[in-house]
Formats: structure tokens, sequence, C-alpha cells
């Protein structure tokens, strides 16, 4: 199989929750692997979600996010811009 990362991901197993419908649903997640460019995320059912939303770190981080390839209980996602690296729950639209 062809890698198409722009960045190779490292492995991880940490837990995440996604932000979407401008705050007002999350879903939590597990980060199975992680790069400076995106991310696997694995949910314990088939998640319905929309194309882009926000992802929120277990160190209080969050990153935007565009779905890239949706696979059964795995979603595959590209981060959209570093500026929201370092993003807090404690900022304005950083609730979980």
């Amino acid at each position: 199989m062809q890698e198409h990362r722009r960045q190779p991901r490292m492995k991880t197993y940490k837990s995440g929750r996604i932000i979407f419908n401008d705050g007002r649903s999350t879903l939590d997640c597990i980060l199975r692997n992680l790069s400076g460019s995106g991310a696997k995320l694995s949910f314990s059912q088939v998640p319905t979600i929309p194309d882009t939303f926000k992802v929120t770190f277990s160190d209080g981080s969050i990153r935007s996010c565009s779905v890239a390839w949706r696979k059964s209980l795995d979603v595959g996602v590209s981060f959209l811009s570093a500026d929201n690296a370092t993003m807090t729950a404690s900022e304005p639209g950083g609730n979980p």
C-alpha cells in the first residue's frame, strides 16, 4: 500500500473529543495515531459527524479538522491550520 501522508504519524492511544454543531454536540474518541498534519480517530460506534469539526486532546489543546477518509469505526482527519494548536479548552470556542 502506498503512503499518501505528508508527515509520518506516531502511534498513540489517547482520549479525545470531537466538537461540532457550534459546540452543541460532542463525541468521545480515541486518537490512534497522530502527526503535525492529521490523525486517525476511533469511535465506539459508527460516527455520524460533519466533514469539518474541532477535536480536543487530553492535554486541552484543540485543532480544527477536515475528514480525509472514513472506514467503519475509524476516521482519518487533516488538521486545517497550525494556528489552533495552542487553543485550549478555556478559550472561547474551546469548551468540549
